[in-house]
């Protein structure tokens, strides 16, 4: 072999070589691998593992607040009792919390984040407020506020940054990725039926959309803990759909008795809703007021859409839990029922009503406001009281007075027309009288 061919072989093997760097380099770009497999990599990136690769997963107390201003929460591997954080499991697609709360049959993911988020907005503007309570000055001012059940805490974090004086914090027996909370918000899990705060904790209670949730006694059992932790003079108010389609097609009548049923027999009540005047007037609290809006499903412009957007997602999202319960014949699906039910309400012009109460707890500071929020007056409730007592006796004075005067205008006018009768009977007669002499 010549030197020419030694020096082509080389040159072709130097080639072959750079052209398995470079197939090696474009694989690792496309597709790194992890530095714990380091022996199937070349010699030039063999390198013992960090040590911060072996780092445990971080731990959390059961009392620990998991979602705070600071997102993700920070590892504490130090602290007694620590618990891993919940599990989930997978149902037909959707994530559901292992040994949740067996009523709630929502799921607990990115979708149902999606829809909590349409529903807060499309709440907000069919009341154009997040809240009907007379609290607008206070929270203004910062008072300390509880939201029962929050969710996704859409609610907490549109308040929170309306009213940034205000202290906030939401419990909730499911865990969602809240990212992105405010300074004066936390929120914890914990159960409805056992606040972790207490007594007289809080000026503001708030709770919406939790008839999924809770049995008949439930609700009595929660109403008693927020009240508990209500501060004398605070409020309370729920917020709650009704559960039931007004001016509905056939098929949306059966599958929302059929909705009906199967949440009954886990001891949920749909229509709880209108039951909680009820439920407030049960309680010691005092100036309740309980009222309703009705709200358009596919109909009534951009608004209607929306509803029924929430509306269609909300019974998707049931699917996995009950939907085997509810199109038990196999010629009919859930889904198709489903379909059939939302193009029924554009056709029909259906609707739905949404509940909403609020009470306040006797005691404390009495404020009063005009519908637009300003404040009129803050003064103890005893002075008021008195003030309030002075004012019906000076108004009964005057009423009694006003009805004297008017009973002796009367009176006198009758008196007059009386004697105005009696003079004219009286010349009457003298006429008569004189007329017979005269004859």
């Amino acid at each position: 072999m010549t030197h020419r061919d030694r020096d082509r072989e080389r040159s072709r093997g130097r080639d072959r070589s750079r052209g398995e760097e470079s197939s090696q380099s474009r694989r690792f770009a496309t597709k790194p691998r992890s530095l714990s497999s380091a022996a199937s990599l070349p010699r030039v990136y063999s390198a013992p593992p960090s040590p911060t690769l072996r780092r445990a997963q971080p731990q959390f107390p059961p009392s620990l607040v998991l979602y705070s201003s600071i997102s993700p929460p920070l590892p504490i591997d130090t602290l007694p009792n620590a618990v891993h954080l919940p599990r989930f499991k997978w149902v037909d697609g959707r994530g559901f919390k292992e040994n949740g709360n067996p009523r709630y049959l929502l799921p607990n993911d990115n979708e149902e984040i999606d829809r909590m988020a349409l529903d807060h907005y499309n709440l907000k503007y069919a009341f154009q407020t997040n809240f009907h309570a007379p609290l607008k000055t206070r929270l203004e001012q910062g008072i300390k506020v509880l939201d029962v059940g929050c969710g996704a805490a859409w609610w907490l974090k549109e308040m929170s940054t309306d009213f940034p004086n205000s202290d906030f914090k939401g419990i909730d027996l499911l865990t969602y990725p809240v990212l992105d909370l405010p300074p004066n918000v936390q929120i914890k899990v914990a159960d409805a039926q056992q606040l972790p705060f207490p007594d007289e904790s809080f000026d503001f209670v708030f709770q919406r959309m939790g008839n999924m949730g809770y049995s008949q006694d439930q609700w009595c059992i929660v109403m008693d803990e927020c009240v508990r932790v209500l501060k004398p003079g605070g409020w309370i108010e729920f917020v709650e759909h009704e559960g039931h389609v007004w001016d509905a097609g056939p098929r949306t009548t059966m599958l929302f008795g059929k909705l009906a049923i199967a949440f009954g027999v886990r001891g949920v009540h749909l229509r709880y809703a209108k039951k909680l005047g009820e439920l407030f007037h049960s309680k010691p609290l005092t100036r309740i007021t309980h009222e309703h809006r009705s709200i358009p499903l596919g109909w009534f412009g951009r608004m209607g859409d929306l509803n029924l957007q929430v509306l269609e997602a909300l019974l998707r999202a049931l699917r996995p839990m009950i939907g085997a319960e509810i199109a038990h014949n196999k010629k009919e699906s859930y889904d198709v029922l489903v379909r059939d039910s939302i193009e029924e309400c554009k056709t029909f012009r259906s609707w739905m009503n949404v509940h909403f109460a609020y009470g306040k707890k006797p005691g404390g500071v009495e404020e009063v406001e005009s519908e637009n929020g300003t404040q009129i007056g803050m003064e103890p409730v005893a002075e008021m009281a008195e003030k309030n007592i002075e004012m019906a006796e000076e108004k009964n004075v005057e009423e009694n007075n006003a009805h004297t005067t008017k009973n002796n205008s009367e009176m006198t006018k009758e008196n007059n027309t009386v004697a105005a009768v009696a003079n004219s009977a009286q010349a009457i007669e003298r006429g008569n009288t004189d007329a017979v002499e005269a004859e």
